[in-house]
């Protein structure tokens, strides 16, 4: 991992022009990597990109020891889980008030409070899972690759970052390290992919979904979760919106814009799912 972050001036990553506009120049908020970021908007296609944006050698340095998708949330290795008596000493110590019992007691507060933190965000395909091989793009330390383990998926994984990579492989799993085109996974070699949050941080989001498309076997899925470009938070909130996330996100899409580049990659959108936003609200009002 270099100790600095390189910035390249590039073309837009969906069609390749550059005769752009200034969109936005902001820092990062979240992390604190210094210098300011700034966003533009293609002229030819209304994508907006970040730009100049890392090089690919600086790619993983943009991504701090305590970013939180990366961070190994179990308090013991897998191999040794907790006993029944610590896990709920410690989950009674860790809980809110008002996640106590008397106040989730309180009749509709249980179903409105999941309503709230369930942001859809993780989905499996309406397929049986039985016998299926799935690969997470991002997989961080391997929370998600647990739950299709669990489901019954053979599962595997790939994350650009060595820390959380070596987590998961701790974990029992097989987890590629580094960029998709560097994996060589075989033509049709999965019936799922997943990618949590992911596409928004690819550099080149056309070829990756090429490559995708690939990999996957006919009639496979492809199911992820991006930031919406064209959420309401982003305007009330401004440079503080927690999706902006720079200079970890690169690219900006709205559902068109989305739908699009799936199509041009040889995918068909089956479904869009609008997540709640009651936590980015929390989250965007945090960084103001």
């Amino acid at each position: 991992m270099p100790d600095t972050i390189e910035f390249v001036e590039i073309a837009c990553p969906l069609c390749a022009s550059r005769d752009c506009k200034f969109f936005l120049e902001t820092i990062d908020y979240a992390h604190g990597i210094g210098g300011k970021f700034r966003l533009v908007r293609c002229k030819g296609c209304g994508h907006v990109y970040m730009n100049p944006a890392p090089n690919a050698e600086s790619l993983a340095a943009c991504y701090p020891r305590e970013y939180v998708p990366h961070r190994d949330q179990r308090s013991q290795s897998a191999s040794q889980p907790p006993s029944a008596e610590a896990t709920q000493s410690a989950s009674a110590a860790r809980r809110p008030w008002y996640l106590s019992a008397p106040v989730r007691a309180i009749p509709g507060l249980r179903s409105a409070y999941y309503w709230l933190t369930d942001s859809k965000s993780q989905c499996f395909p309406p397929v049986s899972p039985a016998g299926r091989s799935a690969l997470e793009i991002g997989c961080a330390t391997g929370g998600f690759l647990q739950r299709l383990q669990a489901a019954g998926w053979q599962a595997q994984g790939l994350d650009l970052v060595a820390g959380p990579v070596e987590v998961a492989r701790r974990r029992g799993f097989q987890v590629h390290h580094g960029e998709l085109a560097s994996a060589t996974f075989q033509d049709g070699q999965f019936d799922d992919v997943f990618a949590w949050m992911v596409v928004e941080h690819l550099p080149d989001p056309v070829e990756s979904l090429r490559e995708i498309v690939r990999i996957l076997k006919p009639g496979g899925w492809f199911c992820f979760s991006i930031p919406n470009f064209g959420s309401p938070e982003r305007n009330i909130f401004g440079r503080y919106w927690r999706g902006y996330d720079l200079p970890r996100h690169l690219q900006h899409y709205t559902v068109p814009r989305i739908k699009r580049l799936l199509r041009a990659a040889g995918l068909e959108p089956q479904r869009v799912i609008h997540q709640p936003s009651f936590l980015n609200w929390i989250g965007s009002a945090g960084l103001a």
